[in-house]
């Protein structure tokens, strides 16, 4: 026989390598542990150029329902930015990735993926690869084997968060959140149709007493542990959240939420018939009662006064809700005065640092504190869930000081090694001012509109928004200049400026002997505020401004931004076309061969009269041939009282008539405005 001596050579290097790989990945094993399943061991990683990527692979596989299995493994070796891990099974073209950023170790330091979107009672063997950022990844050949449910169940996410409680509540009680599941909707429920949920809580560490009995998440189906260890509550369909009460303060929890379906409920003694069984928890730990500091955003600490007249003995206070354990809130306040405008301090406020006697802030916080200053301080109470606080017993337009405290017990006194309070100071101080009154001053003045008031000029308004702020009433101010522009009535020496308008109706001054009065009105609904005094024969120009004014110390402050100047020369304005347009219609009586014409009262414009003509001689009747002609041959003239809205020819003789109607003042001789379609025709017949 002969031998090749190279061959040889050749092989017992090659053993003795894998012999020595072998080795070490034996020793690697026994450092992380061993795993039980059907596959040999082999080796656990991948050559890609020089460099190897080592990994354990899948660690073990559980299923969760009929569609879901969880993965398990162990971090592989390395920074988690630089690896993605690769989650395959039997029949998949394309693996699951998963960054590593986005998984972080279970109790028992394995990573989990839960694979949904699988076949009811189907076996799968799953495999978990890594890759790192160069694009090398593992070659591991071992698999794990797991079977779904053979039953459907309901189709459910597990808990979605566990929050803490603020306040008091936080020390004892946990608010316990989730996603619904899936739901038919149908009034006869689906057999996977939830039907109630499952909350269990275990406590994972006591704060207060390290040698407490204790459980981990491998333990939320141990039904035999006690209940200060594990909490179970059951809960309806149609909540999405439950506040667990009766918990241990400063003490650790894991929290899992379950959901049963409606067959379940037929089957529930059927040990092969199954639930969801997501294993889905989160941590928390309730809060303690040793006075922890409070977290509050101080900046969100603000002031809101309301519109209208509310606002001017209240103001309202919003604030982000304190996060921590605590009893309640309280607001002390007080009017702001020059020579007493510091709160105390910390130090010097709480008997927990010294300085003042024990009780130097009340047990009960209700009303004026005589303790606090010699200008007393105001307590108002509410509740650690507040964020939302109204002051109504204030005084208008008036500066307050305000500070908010966070009250760690109810009395609000310093219990070791809890202080009494955290403290939380505006850095603005608020006024009783909710705004003035949206008002948009004079729309329009309006001339002389009767002959026996021709000194009354009326000033258009609409009447403040009260809802938008406040105003105890509007103030009129006037100015008049003569032909030439030179100021004849004003309180200052200059045409045109707001300031320089002399208030005519103020409630602060006697105006009895101005030549100019303002009869009394209601600002909350008049729309037209009467001037009386002006002359309309002469060639002098009004200027008018109106502006809502606030009574402040007993005086009528004006608020005269915005304020709007209105300036016309006053004059004698009959009604124009469309204040007055003629008869409105008529009857003839053929008894006496009577016509009754009618008409409306003219809806502005001066005049004391009514004037009718007619005219029957067959030519057409022409307004231009009456006015200003007393009495034209062709046409019978008939005046009439200020009053008349009737007007009556008897005794006609057949023929056609034409009628028409103006309005007249006496003292001028002016006509309105005349309106060709308002003359009427009528024929009288034989």
């Amino acid at each position: 026989m002969i031998v090749n001596k190279n061959k040889t050579t050749s092989f017992l290097k090659r053993l003795n390598k894998e012999f020595f790989f072998v080795a070490f990945l034996f020793l690697f094993a026994s450092c992380v542990g061993t795993i039980d399943d059907k596959n040999p061991d082999t080796t656990k990683g991948s050559e890609a150029g020089s460099a190897l990527v080592f990994f354990n692979g899948i660690n073990k596989a559980e299923p969760v329902s009929d569609e879901k299995i969880n993965v398990f493994f162990e971090p592989a070796q390395g920074s988690a930015q630089d690896l993605t891990y690769l989650v395959s099974y039997d029949g998949l073209a394309v693996p699951f990735s998963y960054p590593a950023t986005l998984l972080r170790p279970e109790y028992n330091g394995l990573l989990k993926v839960t694979i949904a979107g699988l076949s009811i009672n189907t076996d799968y063997n799953f495999q978990v690869q890594v890759r790192n950022k160069l694009g090398q990844t593992s070659k591991n050949d071992k698999s794990v084997k797991v079977r779904t449910f053979s039953n459907r169940t309901a189709r459910f996410q597990g808990i979605k968060s566990v929050k803490n409680l603020s306040g008091v509540d936080g020390r004892y009680a946990v608010r316990v959140e989730w996603t619904a599941a899936d739901d038919s909707g149908k009034t006869l429920k689906e057999p996977r149709d939830p039907i109630n949920y499952e909350i269990v809580l275990l406590r994972k560490l006591k704060e207060t007493d390290s040698s407490a009995q204790t459980a981990d998440p491998s333990q939320f189906d141990n039904k035999s542990l006690p209940n200060e260890v594990r909490k179970e509550i059951i809960v309806s369909s149609d909540k999405l959240f439950h506040q667990v009460n009766g918990l241990e303060s400063g003490t650790e929890y894991y929290v899992r939420v379950r959901c049963t379906h409606d067959e379940f409920s037929d089957n529930s003694t059927n040990p092969l018939y199954k639930r969801e069984e997501n294993t889905n928890y989160k941590e928390i730990k309730t809060l303690s009662s040793n006075g922890d500091p409070l977290e509050f955003d101080q900046d969100s600490l603000t002031f809101i006064s309301d519109q209208g007249p509310s606002g001017l003995n209240s103001f309202n206070l919003t604030w982000d809700p304190a996060k921590g354990s605590f009893d309640h809130y309280r607001i002390y306040y007080r009017e702001f005065t020059p020579d007493n405008t510091q709160w105390p301090t910390t130090e010097v406020f709480s008997s927990y640092y010294g300085g003042f006697p024990k009780d130097q802030l009340l047990p009960i916080c209700n009303g004026a504190d005589p303790r606090l200053g010699k200008e007393y301080w105001k307590c108002q109470k509410e509740e650690f869930s507040a964020s939302t606080a109204t002051l109504t017993d204030l005084k208008p337009f008036t500066k307050y000081m305000v500070h908010l405290i966070a009250c760690y017990e109810a009395d609000c006194a310093p219990k070791a090694p809890n202080p009494a309070f955290d403290e939380y100071n505006s850095n603005t101080d608020p006024i009783t001012n909710p705004g003035i009154a949206s008002f948009s001053g004079i729309e329009e003045v309006i001339n002389p509109k009767y002959y026996w008031a021709l000194g009354e000029v009326y000033l258009k308004v609409t009447p403040p928004d009260l809802s938008s702020g406040v105003a105890d009433g509007l103030l009129v101010g006037m100015q008049v200049q003569d032909e030439n522009g030179d100021l004849i009535f004003s309180s200052g020496p200059t045409a045109g400026e707001i300031n320089d308008y002399q208030i005519i109706n103020s409630p602060d001054v006697d105006n009895s002997t101005s030549p100019y009065q303002v009869p009394p009105f209601d600002f909350e609904t008049t729309e037209e505020i009467v001037v009386r005094g002006v002359d309309p024969t002469s060639d002098n120009t009004y200027c008018f401004t109106v502006m809502p004014f606030t009574w402040q110390n007993g005086s009528a402050v004006a608020f005269k931004d915005g304020a709007v100047q209105e300036c016309q020369k006053i004059v004698i304005q009959p009604p124009t076309l469309s204040q007055f347009q003629g008869f409105t219609g008529y009857q003839i009586n053929t008894n006496d061969n009577s016509v009754t014409l009618s008409w409306n009262s003219p809806t502005g414009g001066l005049y004391d009269k009514f004037v009718v003509w007619i005219r029957n001689d067959g030519t057409q009747f022409n307004y231009s041939d009456v006015n200003g002609v007393t009495n034209p041959p062709e046409y019978y003239r008939f005046e009439l009282p200020f009053s008349a809205r009737t007007f009556t020819a008897p005794f006609l003789t057949p023929g056609n008539y034409q009628f028409g109607i103006l309005t007249q003042f006496s003292g001028t001789g002016q006509y309105s405005e005349p309106y060709p379609a308002s003359i009427q025709t009528i024929t009288i017949d034989p």
